[in-house]
């Protein structure tokens, strides 16, 4: 029987000679679909066939998967990597614009647990979530304001100390940012903290006091002043010629500081500031009492920023929070500098 001319496409068994060309979809038990054109007479029909080993069916070495896969946990979309991987190798174009979906699915499992980091035990631990809206209409037509959530990404990070390497942790999509979302990524962190980091939300305050009772809470001072300068700025009192915003961006060094900040706030008789100082003395109240140093989740902010730029322009296409959370574990590896293309490589051969 001849080859057919993609030597990546199956046979046809009723049509020797036929082009054949791939459907795009997969039937419900997880077979390529593919369309027949016999040349010599006969009509058009479709035909299913198993996907083979994927190394065998796309005739890949295990080095130039583990490149693709590469690719993936650095931003690079799907299709790009895939043709990024056949220039690589000097392979021709394919009709399959599934390749390295189904090597991220079939490899980084495995991948993704045998390198990432997993410490006993932190100094430090930074929590945070990085939320990914998209556009949202309201009755008339237009667009509300900030959209609506589309998913977000909890995010953990480890320190010995102050200032010492970032180690992230976890990196997680989460349809929701409520408290059972939080219980269930903090339940799955492997490292216990004897000082946790995270911002005033009290949905994760509240389960990190749950997951480790005898750590000691505080509460970012950055997002922290970012409410209040949001307030300052609605009601322009966010000048620094003035002496309410430069009383507040001291105001979290110590409790004198605040004391003072909160004489010059309350002048302005706002009831949104003065809710806001309520929310502040409830949270940060016991971190100033004991003469706290101001604390940030500023450096796990930075790395995220990494992890908007990929997912940013993309966020309404992701649906498959599987994939998701699996580009997210090469994305992890990359932030922790493991994500060495020859350990893949070893990974994949034996898979």
């Amino acid at each position: 029987m001849p080859r057919p001319l993609d030597p990546d496409l199956p046979r046809c068994r009723d049509h020797e000679h036929s082009k054949i060309t791939s459907s795009g979809t997969s039937s419900s038990r997880g077979s390529r679909l593919y369309r027949c054109q016999p040349t010599r007479g006969g009509k058009p029909h479709a035909f299913a066939a198993p996907a083979p080993d994927v190394r065998h069916r796309y005739r890949y070495s295990n080095a130039e998967i583990a490149y693709a896969l590469w690719l993936l946990g650095r931003g690079t979309l799907f299709g790009e990597a895939a043709a990024d991987a056949r220039r690589k190798a000097g392979r021709p174009e394919s009709v399959d614009g599934n390749l390295t979906v189904v090597w991220l699915t079939r490899f980084a499992p495995r991948i993704i647990a045998e390198l990432r980091p997993r410490p006993r035990k932190v100094g430090r631990m930074l929590l945070d979530a990085k939320p990914f809206n998209v556009v949202d209409l309201d009755a008339a037509g237009f667009p509300k304001p900030g959209g609506k959530l589309r998913f977000a990404v909890f995010a953990a990070a480890g320190q010995e100390r102050k200032g010492d390497p970032l180690v992230m942790l976890a990196l997680h999509a989460s349809w929701k940012k409520d408290k059972p979302s939080w219980r269930a990524f903090l339940r799955d962190l492997p490292a216990s903290a004897d000082h946790v980091i995270s911002d005033g939300e009290q949905s994760i305050r509240q389960t990190a006091r749950a997951r480790w009772p005898y750590a000691r809470l505080s509460v970012s001072v950055w997002h922290v002043l970012k409410r209040c300068d949001e307030i300052l700025a609605r009601h322009e009192l966010n000048s620094r010629k003035k002496k309410l915003y430069p009383a507040l961006r001291k105001s979290l060094q110590s409790k004198r500081n605040w004391e003072r900040f909160v004489a010059l706030a309350r002048k302005e008789r706002l009831p949104e500031l003065e809710k806001w100082i309520l929310d502040v003395e409830a949270t940060i109240g016991p971190q100033l009492s004991r003469h706290e140093k101001p604390t940030s989740t500023g450096a796990l902010e930075a790395a995220l920023r990494t992890i908007d730029k990929h997912l940013g322009d993309q966020r309404g296409a992701y649906r498959n929070f599987d994939r998701l959370n699996l580009l997210l574990g090469l994305d992890l590896l990359r932030m922790n500098g493991l994500d060495d293309i020859h350990e893949y490589e070893r990974i994949i051969a034996s898979a």
